[in-house]
């Protein structure tokens, strides 16, 4: 199986964000990126708009810290 993998970088007023995502299927990615200064990994289920057929984030997911990342790592 191969998955996806994407870097974007966003640019806000000073701030410049890279960001990696790893598309694990059609539904589901893991993203790590920064949120005012702070490394997230976010694992989350994405849903596609019916009105705009964008893919959107959904509700179901969870934003982890480096560090507890590495204790689920553990």
């Amino acid at each position: 199986m191969a998955y996806k993998r994407t870097y974007t970088q966003k640019e806000s007023g000073d701030d410049k964000t890279t960001q990696l995502s790893l598309e694990l299927d059609s539904k589901k990615a893991v993203t790590v990126s920064l949120f005012k200064g702070i490394p997230l990994v976010d694992i989350r289920e994405y849903y596609t708009d019916a009105s705009t057929k964008e893919r959107k984030p959904g509700k179901k997911g969870i934003a982890l810290t480096v560090e507890t990342w590495k204790k689920l790592l553990e």
